[in-house]
């Protein structure tokens, strides 16, 4: 089973790595009334700056057949999504941390360069209900966040990425190659 997943996935991009996090931050882009939250140098070189979270591989027997098919098609439709604008996705909450009971929910970071709340919740949500109706399976929180967002949280959730930072599972990372599949659904 793990080697399967670990071939499958490594089609999409380099899930081993870990996510991004920084200040609160935006800046308003001048083609469009849209403000986007995110920097504007590319995620190869903040890949360094945070370093969070456990490697799926050390942990993967911990996840069923069923979890590990949810992540492989999670990450092929985010990465159809966002066309190289994606730079971590993780699992956080009680299914990252072991604790979940069958009816749990999963809840999922995606660091992007940019995001438009307006734009990344509705395709996120329809993204979520499809992977809940297809494989059948509880339902999905799929939070769209830049880096500077992440560190940002703590003003309004005091200590939620400390908890993020201890709890967090690593499913997908650009790699320093950029992402890549083969065109394959998962």
């Amino acid at each position: 089973m793990l080697a399967e997943f670990l071939r499958d996935i490594g089609k999409y991009g380099c899930f081993l790595a870990h996510g991004c996090g920084g200040i609160f931050g935006g800046r308003h882009d001048e083609s469009s009334s849209r403000v986007y939250y995110g920097a504007t140098q590319s995620c190869r070189s903040k890949m360094n700056e945070v370093n969070f979270g456990q490697d799926l591989a050390q942990i993967v027997e911990r996840f069923n057949e069923q979890d590990l098919q949810l992540f492989r098609h999670l990450i092929w439709d985010l990465q159809m999504l966002y066309q190289g604008r994606m730079m971590a996705v993780k699992l956080v909450g009680s299914r990252a941390r072991g604790t979940a009971n069958p009816t749990s929910d999963y809840d999922f970071l995606v660091f992007l360069d940019k995001c438009d709340y307006e734009i990344e919740v509705p395709a996120l949500a329809k993204i979520g209900d499809q992977l809940t109706a297809n494989l059948g399976m509880g339902p999905l929180s799929i939070s769209p966040m830049t880096w500077q967002q992440f560190l940002g949280l703590d003003a309004k959730f005091e200590g939620i990425t400390a908890n993020f930072r201890r709890d967090a599972v690593n499913l997908w990372l650009e790699n320093e190659s950029g992402p890549s599949h083969d065109g394959c659904r998962p």
